[in-house]
């Protein structure tokens, strides 16, 4: 009886001591992956954080920073597009400048008296396109000896007009937009020529829709629209969305510079307080 009961007795403290084992080997486990858990995961969680924040930045800078280049490339092209078609102007005024010059110096004052002879430089000058609308011939006193054109024009005095002042003066002088006689907007390009002690003048008027044409063609920005101003903030040319040719800008002129004479209009509002198209002007 003893003896068995001995064996039983062993017997069950080695299964108890194997079940001990077993449920630290267990518990010892779980603490190792709790552990671990514990530690790995939020070393997880902050890399993949920082990982998403720091990738959302990068593509946000690069993102930026592309968009800043394009924005810039993009304004450079405007103004060159721009500054290139300002050149355009000045060159056709100096193109149509040196005509006349070149005419009042190779023709005599009684030779462009008579009418007929002034109607065939007329029709010469405006041989390759229609650059001027009438021409005509005003001797030193501000009358006119002869005159090829649409209008009545021949019994007006010009002594006092300003253009005529300064044409006297210069020798050459191209006009900003007026009214005159003729009461429509125009601008005229005259030169002084002395012709045995005798000065007279040879002075044209440039086809608005000629000029309006070279400015009107222009294609930039998110409207295209393009404009002429005089210093004074006068339209040279009449805009596409608000404002008349002669009308005042409204916006200030001190944004222009000295160098370029060209400025993007942005961000401006109207007087309903709407934001303005951007617009480029020169």
């Amino acid at each position: 009886m003893n003896s068995n009961g001995d064996i039983k007795s062993g017997s069950y403290r080695k299964s108890a001591g194997a079940t001990k084992k077993e449920t630290y080997a267990e518990l010892y486990r779980r603490f190792i992956l709790l552990t671990l858990i514990c530690s790995v995961f939020p070393l997880i969680l902050v890399g993949w954080g920082i990982y998403t924040y720091y990738s959302e930045f990068a593509t946000a800078r690069m993102v930026d920073y592309f968009q800043n280049l394009t924005e810039y490339h993009r304004k450079i092209v405007e103004l060159f597009l721009n500054e290139y078609h300002r050149k355009i102007v000045e060159l056709f005024l100096k193109e149509r400048t040196a005509d006349l010059q070149l005419t009042a110096f190779t023709h005599s004052l009684e030779h462009l008296r008579d009418t007929s002879n002034l109607n065939r430089v007329f029709n010469t000058l405006n041989r390759e396109e229609v650059f001027f609308t009438d021409i005509g011939v005003i001797d030193d006193r501000g009358r006119h000896v002869s005159y090829v054109g649409p209008y009545d024009l021949m019994d007006k005095d010009y002594s006092e007009t300003f253009w005529f002042k300064r044409v006297m003066e210069r020798g050459v002088y191209i006009s900003d937009m007026f009214m005159g006689y003729r009461s429509v907007p125009h601008f005229i390009i005259a030169v002084l020529r002395s012709d045995e002690n005798q000065k007279w003048i040879l002075r044209a008027t440039v086809y608005t829709d000629y000029m309006r044409s070279l400015v009107e063609d222009v294609k930039i920005g998110e409207t295209g629209e393009v404009y002429l101003l005089n210093k004074e903030g006068v339209f040279q040319t009449a805009p596409r969305y608000s404002g008349k040719i002669m009308g005042s800008a409204p916006f200030r002129m001190d944004v222009f510079t000295e160098e370029s004479g060209i400025h993007i209009l942005e961000g401006e509002k109207d007087d309903l307080d709407r934001p303005l198209p951007k617009q480029i002007i020169a």
